[in-house]
């Protein structure tokens, strides 16, 4: 029994290594990068397999494993860091108070979203998978935000932007059935573009693909630029790297978890962190959070931005 019960530990902490291995080579193929998602999951697995394997090691091994799992400790430590940007600002800095939500096209709790959006007091909001239903919704409220754009993407729901400012309606593009809509938005005496994005899962689905037809139109939304979305990958994804490649922008820093896989009332759930937002160096963060469940799988995310027009 203890020498099966061994078996089965070394054969975990072996397929846990190879996972979190492959997730570091993303670049390779798009399963690997799926997997990459997981990371912070599969490292607390490595740490509880390898613990018990500390107990049951001699002296010599058993300091080797304490040793590794403090450096692992504190590498998930730096991971789970919340973001910390350093934020200088001028005097004619001014805050956008920004979120962006997947809605889930299955969301009937849209009265719930118009009053967080109130709540929060948000100026520009990004959101995914807009029904018809959700659509109808949005249009109604337009007395608070009469400048909206929506563009048709896949059956789970299309893109949209939402504004208090309105759009430069010269600038602007929908790239239909590939997840991305933006706008440019007059924003006091300057101008800003607002993108949002929904990419398809890693892997076995088409993100990479629908990634590289995509490049182009990302490096035609003229800066500065706030790029925000489902991305359906971690920060550290090989794909949103290509995201911010191809936009000349940088994601956010910091874990926030996004997505509910599962049920939250029962044990078998987690959370991923796959809602981002990419920002050009003319802007600065103030402050960024997820917000509370307002009837989809997704949280919305709820941030400062400070915008520095260029002098």
């Amino acid at each position: 029994m203890k020498r099966l019960l061994k078996f089965f530990i070394a054969f975990s902490l072996l397929g846990t290594t190879v996972a979190l291995v492959l997730g570091y080579l993303s670049f390779l193929h798009p399963l690997f990068d799926s997997m990459s998602h997981f990371r912070i999951h599969l490292l607390f697995i490595w740490c509880f397999l390898v613990l018990i394997v500390v107990f049951l090691q001699r002296h010599t091994v058993r300091y080797i494993l304490i040793v590794l799992l403090i450096v692992v400790g504190g590498y998930i430590t730096m991971l789970l860091q919340p973001y910390k940007g350093e934020l200088q600002t001028t005097t004619d800095a001014k805050v956008i108070k920004f979120m962006q939500f997947n809605l889930n096209f299955r969301n009937r709790h849209m009265q719930r979203v118009k009053e967080y959006l109130e709540e929060q007091k948000i100026e520009i909001a990004t959101f995914q998978e807009v029904t018809s239903k959700h659509r109808q919704f949005l249009e109604e409220m337009k007395e608070a935000y009469p400048f909206q754009r929506h563009c048709k993407f896949a059956g789970v729901g299309d893109v949209a932007i939402l504004s208090k400012y309105p759009f430069v309606e010269s600038q602007g593009g929908c790239v239909k059935e590939e997840g991305l809509v933006w706008a440019r938005v007059q924003f006091g005496e300057g101008e800003l573009s607002v993108a949002s994005l929904h990419l398809h899962w890693p892997y076995p689905y088409k993100h990479h693909s629908q990634i590289s037809r995509l490049e182009k139109a990302f490096a035609k939304i003229p800066s500065p630029k706030i790029i925000a979305g489902d991305f359906n990958a971690a920060p550290w994804s090989y794909a949103v790297k290509r995201v911010m490649k191809a936009s000349d922008t940088k994601v956010v820093e910091g874990i926030r978890w996004s997505l509910n896989i599962g049920d939250p009332s029962s044990f078998v759930h987690m959370q991923i962190p796959i809602d981002h937002i990419l920002l050009s160096k003319e802007f600065g963060l103030k402050d960024i959070h997820v917000g509370k469940s307002l009837g989809s799988d997704h949280f919305p995310i709820i941030s400062e931005i400070v915008f520095q027009k260029k002098r």
